[in-house]
C-alpha cells in the first residue's frame, strides 16, 4: 500500500498542481478485486511534474466506487473521479472519451482497473522521451502477463529492444505491440483520431494504427506494467463467450481495417488482407464474412483462393 501523503507526492513537482502535464485515465467497471492496486501504481510515481489520476466508473454494482471514494478522501487533488449512476458502455457510449474529455494534461496515459504499474519512473521516462522527440505520437513499454488462472512469467510484446514499432506489425498482432497499460500519447492525437471515423469493439487497435500511421509509436525496453489477462470483467474474459459473439468482433475488426485501409490510400492493402484471412474462422456459418475479407484491392480476389485453402487444409473445415 502507498504509504505517500498527497502533500510528498506533489513536492516533487516542479510547476502547479492544478496544472497537470499528464492526465491518467482509468476506467473501470466492477473491479473491486483489482482497482486498489490499479491506484496505487499511479500513486507510486515519481516525476517532476504534476499528473492528474481520472478515474471512471462505470456505475459498477459492486464494492470498485466506495474503494475509490476512499483514495479521493486522501488524495482529493490528485485523484478525480466520475462516479456513473448509468452504465454508459451498455447503451454504446465511448466510456474512455468521457473520461478524457476533462483531461488538462499535454499527454495522456492509459491504465483500465484490472491491470497495474510496477516502476515508479514509468511516467517520467516515458515523458522524458516524448519532451525530446516532438516527432513521436505515442511512447509504449513492454508488460508482464498475469493470467488469474496460470501465474505467467510471458511479456508483450515479445520483441524486444528500444524500438518504432511498425503499422505493418500493428496490423499484423494488433495491440499486443503497444499494450494500452503502458501507452502515453499525445493528448491532440488522441483526439485527432477521430478523423479515422472508425467504431470497433476491440478500442486500442485503430488508435494505435491511426497514432503509427501520424506519427511514430516509440516502445521503450522496459517492463513498467501488468496486463491482467482472463480477469472478471475484462475484455480478455468476454471473448471466452459464444461463437456468434466472437463473430460480431472479428466483423468489427474487419470493417475497421477496412476503412483503415481507405485512409491510408490502401499502402497497406496486402498486410490488411493477410490479417482478415487470418480471422476469418473456418467454418460454414462463417461464409457470409468473406465481402469484407474481399474488400480493398481488386488484386485480392486473386490472393483469396490460395490463401483461404491454405489455412482449410491446416485447421479444418468447422459446422
Amino acid at each position: 500500500m502507498v504509504r505517500k501523503k498527497q502533500k510528498e507526492i506533489a513536492d516533487r513537482w516542479t510547476g502547479d498542481i492544478n496544472n497537470p502535464l499528464v492526465s491518467i485515465s482509468c476506467i473501470t467497471f466492477n473491479q473491486e478485486q483489482y482497482i486498489a492496486q490499479a491506484l496505487e501504481g499511479f500513486l507510486i510515481q515519481e516525476t517532476s511534474f504534476p499528473f492528474e489520476i481520472l478515474v471512471h466508473d462505470d456505475a459498477s454494482t459492486d464494492n470498485t466506487a466506495a474503494i475509490i471514494k476512499e483514495y479521493e478522501k486522501k488524495y482529493p487533488d490528485i485523484i478525480k473521479p466520475i462516479y456513473q449512476q448509468k452504465n454508459q458502455y451498455s447503451q454504446g457510449n465511448d466510456v474512455s472519451e468521457i473520461n478524457i474529455k476533462r483531461a488538462k494534461g499535454k499527454y495522456i496515459a492509459f491504465c483500465e482497473g484490472d491491470d497495474f504499474w510496477t516502476d515508479p519512473s514509468k511516467l517520467q521516462k516515458q515523458v522524458d522521451y516524448l519532451e525530446k522527440n516532438p516527432n513521436c505520437t505515442a511512447c509504449a513499454a513492454r508488460s508482464q502477463i498475469y493470467n488469474d488462472t496460470e501465474p505467467t512469467q510471458e511479456l508483450m510484446p515479445k520483441e524486444p529492444g528500444n524500438r518504432f514499432i511498425s503499422i505493418e506489425e500493428i496490423i499484423e498482432k494488433g495491440a499486443t505491440q503497444a499494450p494500452t497499460q503502458t501507452i502515453v500519447v499525445k493528448k491532440e492525437a488522441f483526439y485527432n483520431y477521430r478523423r479515422l471515423n472508425v467504431k470497433c469493439l476491440v478500442g486500442d487497435y485503430p488508435m494505435l494504427l491511426y497514432w503509427g500511421f501520424v506519427g511514430q509509436i516509440y516502445s521503450l525496453d522496459e517492463v513498467f506494467s501488468v496486463y491482467r489477462q482472463n480477469a472478471l470483467n475484462s475484455w480478455s474474459c468476454k471473448q471466452k463467450q459464444s461463437f456468434s459473439v466472437k463473430k460480431r468482433n472479428i466483423v468489427s475488426i474487419m470493417k475497421m481495417l477496412n476503412a483503415f485501409n481507405s485512409f491510408s490510400g490502401y499502402k497497406y492493402n496486402n498486410v490488411i488482407f493477410k490479417k482478415k484471412i487470418s480471422l476469418l474462422p473456418i467454418r460454414v456459418a462463417s461464409w457470409n464474412m468473406i465481402p469484407y475479407v474481399l474488400s480493398g484491392s481488386i488484386s485480392n480476389f486473386f490472393f483469396f483462393i490460395p490463401l483461404i485453402v491454405k489455412k482449410i487444409l491446416k485447421k479444418g473445415v468447422k459446422k
